[in-house]
């Protein structure tokens, strides 16, 4: 992803297919990241995410695109699949505080290539790395990893990526340059 790219912010079916997408992922019953419910008022205001998110339901052999309403527009079976490639991004994201307002943030991209087309899918939740790493084995999809995620393992805690952790990892990939975001740090 070169800077600066565009993300999809509005409707997203129409839009996934051109730009990096911000999308949870739903497999096995389980969300990533999972959903939020602020509250309070004063909750709701803080955790206002200013763009919206898709949704990729992950069920065995088919996967179905989900819009920012949650309705289904485009569903895939594995088979299609010509190539998969799992990386993470880096990037600061300001942060409320006195001291320093910035922190780290590891954004998970999930590309699919398929006959029809190319998906460049962001999730912000490290954690679903081993859940999408077995699913692929499971399937038995062949893909690229450039920062050997699948080496890490599901021990590792996912929340806690450390920039010198991210650095051994990215060495030499493309996924070594740093990318800003713009906007607020995505809350579900």
């Amino acid at each position: 992803m070169e800077v600066p790219t565009t993300v999809t912010m509005l409707d997203i079916a129409g839009n996934i297919a051109d730009k990096p997408t911000y999308m949870a992922v739903q497999i096995n019953g389980q969300q990533y990241p999972e959903k939020h419910q602020p509250k309070g008022l004063f909750a709701k205001v803080i955790t206002y995410t200013p763009f919206e998110h898709g949704l990729l339901k992950i069920d065995r052999d088919q996967l179905t695109f989900c819009d920012e309403k949650g309705q289904p527009f485009k569903t895939v079976t594995t088979s299609e699949l010509t190539q998969v490639e799992l990386g993470m991004y880096h990037a600061m994201v300001r942060v409320p505080g006195p001291v320093i307002p910035m922190r780290a943030q590891y954004t998970v991209t999930l590309q699919l290539t398929t006959t029809s087309g190319h998906y460049n899918l962001l999730i912000s939740a490290p954690n679903v790395v081993p859940v999408l790493v077995d699913w692929l084995a499971a399937q038995k999809v062949t893909y690229t990893d450039p920062l050997g995620l699948a080496k890490v393992g599901a021990d590792f805690d996912w929340e806690k990526i450390t920039e010198a952790q991210f650095g051994r990892w990215s060495k030499g990939t493309p996924y070594e340059k740093f990318f800003q975001t713009i906007g607020s740090e995505r809350v579900m």
